[in-house]
């Protein structure tokens, strides 16, 4: 079982690294790591379930305070930093919920379908909000409705 520890606490975060060596960590933000010395090294996951490494050296805090900041940000699967739709991007600054994600969703070009629906979820996971499972299914009616008209 992992230890879960907030991202964005930035000011506890290398302490709160430090009091868990020899568990697994879960960082806020989707990142997962073990702090058990494997050869020298700890091993662990970004969000998206890729493996990542680094030295259990002298350094390991600051490598490790980076990986998880790089993270903080909306990122793709590959890493790419992402910009978020002015739309999204204003719900993300405080209006981030189901209701307002389905008004929008039955305002967007249709013929965007695929990079709204990604958007929405680099959306959610950048602000570490996690809808109902109804949401999703509400979602797929609207868009239904939609590309039925």
């Amino acid at each position: 079982m992992a230890v879960e520890i907030d991202s964005d606490n930035k000011a506890n975060l290398a302490d709160l690294i430090k009091a868990n060596l020899g568990n697994s960590v879960e960082f806020s933000n989707g990142c997962w790591l073990s702090l058990e010395d494997d050869n020298g090294i700890f091993w662990g996951e970004c969000p998206y379930g890729q493996n990542w490494c680094c030295n259990s050296d002298d350094g390991y805090i600051e490598t490790i305070l980076n990986w998880i900041a790089y993270w903080d940000e909306p990122r793709t699967e590959t890493g790419e930093l992402v910009e978020l739709p002015k739309d999204l991007e204003t719900l993300a600054e405080g209006d981030l919920n189901e209701e307002n994600v389905l008004k929008l969703a039955r305002e967007f070009d249709l013929f965007k379908i695929t990079e709204f629906l990604d958007q929405v979820d680099i959306a959610f996971h950048a602000n570490k909000f996690t809808p109902k499972d109804s949401f999703w299914h509400e979602l797929s009616a609207v868009l239904d409705i939609r590309m039925k008209r």
